[in-house]
């Protein structure tokens, strides 16, 4: 309950408002939640460029240079509407927030919040061969949980330099042995 004070034909009064908790509650849970996909699309833009940055195989980041100072859109609509563009300089993706007006390609991420993470390790662990782009057609674009928008050509370059599939640790990774339980000792 507020007590405020108004003033009524000149006379100074004590008013007592109450105000509905429910509304003040989902306001609340709104604001959360749209923190929340704020840092989630944030975090996969940072994971973008940490992926090509030190596990970037030299090949597909020298195709970065046919589409240089272009940028690219990741929209992510089950959170929150929310937009990372990757701009591309000197080989590298520089992550940022927000739309841009003037992006050349849009990977659209049509999942629910807790399916989006999955599908980039993924795609992330996809050789960037074309047997790898045929995997991820039939996989996720023929389904429409990935949809491209916009220059296939710029979209098919960037997904290639995140597909990281070749690289050594994955292949120290298939002959790694399971661990015995420690019961069966």
């Amino acid at each position: 309950m507020i007590r405020k004070r108004i003033i009524n034909n000149g006379r100074c009064e004590k008013v007592d408002l109450e105000i509905d908790k429910d509304i003040q509650k989902k306001n609340n849970k709104d604001n959360y939640e749209d923190f929340r996909h704020e840092i989630k699309v944030s975090h996969l833009a940072r994971l973008f460029q940490i992926l090509t940055d030190t596990y970037g195989i030299k090949k597909n980041m020298n195709n970065l240079d046919k589409i240089e100072g272009q940028e690219i859109l990741a929209y992510f609509p089950k959170l929150g509407d929310r937009y990372a563009r990757l701009v591309i300089s000197n080989r590298h993706l520089h992550p940022e927030i927000g739309k841009s007006a003037n992006y050349s390609a849009m990977i659209t991420f049509n999942l629910e919040s807790h399916n989006i993470v999955p599908v980039i390790n993924d795609v992330i662990r996809t050789k960037a061969t074309l047997f790898g782009l045929i995997k991820l057609i039939f996989k996720y674009l023929l389904t429409g949980k990935i949809k491209l928008n916009g220059s296939l050509k710029t979209a098919i370059i960037v997904l290639k330099t995140i597909m990281i599939g070749k690289h050594d640790m994955y292949k120290e990774e298939i002959n790694w042995k399971p661990m015995k339980p420690i019961g069966d000792i």
